[in-house]
């Protein structure tokens, strides 16, 4: 059973469709893609272990066997070696391509340097007692250190009230949207992984934001978008998605952040403590030729006793017309860019040694 039945049904929204959804992605429900391909490998393998057993008693068959399966072995390595190669060029261009979704669809436009954060944590520890199948139902759920983590997550945030200096110092501020992946494990028993929505439920209940449980990392980028397409006063906000390690680089590129915008191609598998930490920028400022400005100045924070910036200076005062425009040129166009993203990593910092389950808050 899980740990939240019956309590805090305004704080997890399933969305519509939700039992709909869950039964056609089990496996039992799931269409097999090719028949024809189905149906062509039940045939050899009947074929195989046919030859096999009659291989134990003839020397020729057996050294056809062992031959057959050295060029199945030799065959299968170099696709997955190219598998692995273009799953990074997939993700980025995934990532590109959300990117120009969300700035050809902006209806409302938020101010220049508007910045809004998504964080995407992993869902809490997995190992330990009860963690991976709880004796009944088979459904997984987060350890005890596990639980320890989600309290700790929690407590980095903003509450609702906010009305202590203690508490509006924390590290982020109060989060405007929460989002859970709810996967289907597809266990004998049909178990159900609880963990992501389990690391955000303390941190609902501290803010009083519902978790949006959702089944795939698109469905999170594109409400995310709509977010920044259509709310001229998101700036400042903060979001947070809980999900499985292997898909959070996923999860990022349906946002817009892939390989070209600072986001990673994997998530490490031994780490629950990592936070990658998305900064959605509106119309960031062009960059500023500070150096060439100081060095007109002569200022004393630049030191040039090898004349490397005094030639730089004279190269471009070759090519520019100073008459007039020598403060343009200090200052880049603006390229009129929309949203941009900038990826990045951080840590919970979460101690297990200073840190106290309570489970009545879970």
């Amino acid at each position: 059973m899980s740990h939240f039945a019956g309590e805090t049904d305004l704080l997890v929204s399933f969305g519509n469709g939700r039992s709909e959804l869950m039964a056609s992605q089990h496996p039992i429900n799931r269409p097999i893609q090719n028949p024809n391909i189905f149906q062509l490998s039940i045939i050899l393998t009947g074929i195989i272990g046919a030859v096999f057993v009659l291989s134990v008693q003839h020397p020729i068959l057996a050294s056809l066997m062992q031959y057959i399966t050295a060029q199945v072995v030799t065959s299968v390595a170099p696709v997955s070696r190219k598998s692995e190669s273009t799953d990074e060029e997939s993700i980025r261009d995934i990532a590109n391509k959300a990117l120009q979704a969300l700035n050809e669809n902006i209806i409302t436009v938020p101010k220049n340097e508007c910045k809004v954060t998504v964080l995407i944590t992993r869902h809490c520890n997995d190992y330990g007692v009860y963690a991976m199948n709880d004796g009944e139902s088979g459904d997984k759920h987060c350890s005890f250190v596990g639980y320890e983590r989600t309290e700790y997550f929690a407590m980095k945030f903003e509450s609702h009230t906010a009305q202590s200096q203690e508490d509006i110092n924390r590290r982020w501020p109060m989060p405007s949207a929460l989002y859970a992946l709810l996967p289907v494990q597809g266990t004998q028993n049909g178990g159900i992984n609880y963990r992501q929505i389990e690391m955000l439920l303390p941190l609902a209940k501290r803010t009083h934001v519902p978790i949006q449980v959702v089944a795939t990392a698109d469905q999170v980028g594109t409400s995310i978008h709509e977010k920044l397409q259509r709310n001229g006063n998101i700036c400042g906000q903060v979001m947070v998605v809980a999900w499985k390690h292997r898909f959070i680089p996923d999860v990022a590129a349906a946002l817009g952040c892939g390989p070209d915008q600072g986001c990673y191609k994997s998530y490490p598998d031994e780490e629950f403590d990592q936070v990658w930490q998305l900064r959605f920028i509106y119309e960031p400022p062009a960059p500023k030729d500070e150096v060439l400005r100081l060095l007109d100045e002569d200022s004393f924070l630049l030191q040039d006793d090898y004349g490397i910036l005094a030639q730089q200076k004279k190269w471009q005062e070759d090519l520019l017309d100073l008459e007039g425009n020598r403060d343009s040129r200090y200052q880049h166009p603006s390229a009129n860019t929309g949203w941009t993203v900038y990826g990045g990593r951080t840590n919970q910092e979460f101690d297990p040694l200073q840190s106290e389950y309570h489970k009545d808050t879970i």
